[in-house]
């Protein structure tokens, strides 16, 4: 979809059911592969949105997203909301991450070369938002280049 808000919400469902695995869709018409690839393709075709579209009073259901490591799809889609909401907020958004545990799992993620290099990328950008807005130690010591 055109408007950002309608596609972030639908690719937000199926981030969400995508990270349930392959064994989830079963009896699904649609692949889960095929739907992995267009959501990775949706997502990076948006352009952030001047304002807030959206609220969240948690990241948890983020954070499990981020744990799906088989699909690196969704894991893009949550490392943007999450990206998209600290950018436009982070004064709220930044200590949340923290506080929710959200922050140590993408220190960890940026860290990790398996990762997808758009999603580490994703994640320097919010370790970036959480140095300044978060009150965190943000981790130095990794295997990263910008970290040394």
């Amino acid at each position: 979809s055109k408007q950002i808000d309608v596609s972030y919400f639908a690719a937000g469902i199926m981030a969400h059911l995508a990270a349930e695995g392959n064994h989830a869709w079963t009896n699904c018409e649609v692949p889960r592969s095929i739907i992995l690839q267009e959501l990775g393709e949706v997502v990076i075709s948006w352009d952030p949105p001047e304002g807030e579209m959206v609220a969240y009073r948690s990241f948890y259901p983020f954070i499990s997203l981020l744990a799906c490591n088989d699909a690196p799809q969704v894991q893009l889609w949550a490392v943007w909301a999450i990206h998209h909401v600290c950018t436009k907020n982070p004064q709220r958004y930044c200590p949340m991450l923290e506080v929710e545990q959200g922050s140590a799992m993408l220190n960890s993620m940026w860290a990790d070369t398996s990762v997808d290099p758009r999603v580490r990328e994703i994640c320097g950008h919010i370790r970036s938002l959480l140095g300044t807005y978060g009150g965190i130690a943000v981790h130095r010591k990794s295997n990263h280049p910008s970290a040394r």
